[in-house]
């Protein structure tokens, strides 16, 4: 074992990045029986979604520092900057972010803290200098990433965790007085509805008045997305006038298609053969204000219910309607249920919904009861986190929308 001062990290070398390849084979693909070659082609063809293109998505490898060339990787993860939004004493400004994926620890160098210290030295390789922000623990760490394998543009950094609440949330920004919690989660509310069996075999095709289908996520007009996120924005503002909110909105390059890429836990050689990768669909009001977007994908998991999950959602309101925002979530949920019997889902899923719609669709619930069931809680896994970078107090920052 290399003592941790001793090692470093630093932007894998393309040795390096097929270590890491062969290191998600086996933590994550092998298992489901998976070869390697048809792994790298997954790999190599994600390597290509807009999110990762022009230098967005970076590989990074904790090496011995002394040996920094070797293709013996002790951890490893991937970052895709992301062109994000903060919204600070009522001013709206452009920030960059990093949302962290594919952390993984081979399993010979487990359990020696080599994951713990990457991910703390990943802190000072991202992070945009402030006077605010805590100093780096040379005496503990050893020497930070050298400025070539360092950005250092990132406001914050929002990660999944799979592991608890707890876990990175202890890898501090610095250490001792002073240092700031790591990844706090900010994303963890789920909502579940489980279809009753239905009366007939008749599914209703068709689209509540005003609402548009679209076959992919590279349909949605820019201006649109442009659109949607001020618009939440706007509304988060006036509802947590005090807060700092960080924002990855759907206007950064390839957002929406690496949300729906990462639904899926497991994948296939069918999902590989499609172009677009998992099927989802799109649906666009332009009649409400602003417009609607809803982003759809079906699910079919080997040991899960079949699934509609809700990789998208902004909700806008119909201007003539008495109860305006309960009726355009009205149609929305019609368009729900009618399409979870048309892909055969027996459960529909979202996370991070807007509230008004989660208190619309649980007060619909209650007056149908025979429908299906509606279950709102705060999820144990795949929670989203942030660490803020920036020089507002990390107790006065809020992560906002949390679904990408």
């Amino acid at each position: 074992m290399y003592p941790l001062a001793h090692t470093t990290l630093l932007l894998a070398t393309p040795a390096q990045k097929r270590t890491i390849w062969r290191s998600w084979w086996e933590h994550w693909y092998q298992p489901n029986g998976m070869s390697l070659e048809v792994a790298e082609h997954y790999f190599t063809k994600a390597d290509n979604f807009e999110a990762c293109l022009e230098g967005r998505a970076t590989y990074w490898a904790l090496v011995n520092r002394s040996e920094t060339e070797q293709d013996d990787v002790l951890s490893s993860l991937r970052t895709i900057r992301r062109n994000s939004k903060v919204l600070e004493d009522g001013q709206v400004r452009d920030a960059t972010s990093y949302v962290i994926t594919s952390v993984v620890t081979p399993s010979h160098h487990r359990k020696k803290g080599y994951a713990t210290h990457m991910l703390s030295l990943l802190h000072y390789a991202l992070a945009i200098p402030s006077p605010t922000l805590p100093p780096f623990p040379e005496q503990e760490f050893g020497q930070p990433p050298a400025p070539e394998h360092a950005p250092r543009d990132a406001t914050y950094s929002t990660l999944w965790s799979d592991v608890g609440r707890d876990f990175y949330r202890t890898i501090r920004i610095g250490r001792g007085e002073g240092s700031r919690e790591g990844w706090v989660v900010g994303a963890d509310q789920e909502v579940r509805y489980e279809l009753s069996p239905a009366k007939e075999n008749v599914v209703d095709t068709s689209l509540p008045e005003g609402w548009q289908s679209f076959p992919s996520v590279s349909d949605i007009p820019s201006d649109l997305l442009a659109t949607l996120s001020l618009h939440t924005l706007t509304t988060a503002q006036q509802q947590t006038p005090a807060k700092t909110l960080a924002y990855d909105p759907p206007t950064s390059p390839g957002i929406l298609e690496f949300s729906i890429s990462r639904s899926l836990r497991h994948i296939t050689a069918q999902v590989l053969e499609r172009n677009n990768g998992p099927i989802h669909r799109v649906y666009i009001n332009k009649t409400t204000v602003p417009p609607s977007l809803l982003v759809l994908i079906p699910i079919y998991e080997p040991d899960e219910p079949a699934t509609l999950k809700i990789s998208y959602l902004s909700l806008g309101s119909y201007q003539e309607a008495e109860t305006t925002q309960h009726a355009a979530a009205a149609d929305v949920l019609s368009l729900l249920l009618s399409r979870a019997r048309m892909y055969s889902c027996i459960r529909i899923e979202g996370w991070q919904l807007p509230r008004p719609f989660v208190d619309a669709w649980a007060a619909w619930t209650r007056e149908n009861g025979g429908a299906g069931s509606l279950l709102s809680h705060a999820r144990e896994d795949h929670l989203g986190a942030l660490a803020w970078y920036g020089r507002a107090s990390r107790e006065n920052v809020e992560m906002l929308g949390g679904q990408l």
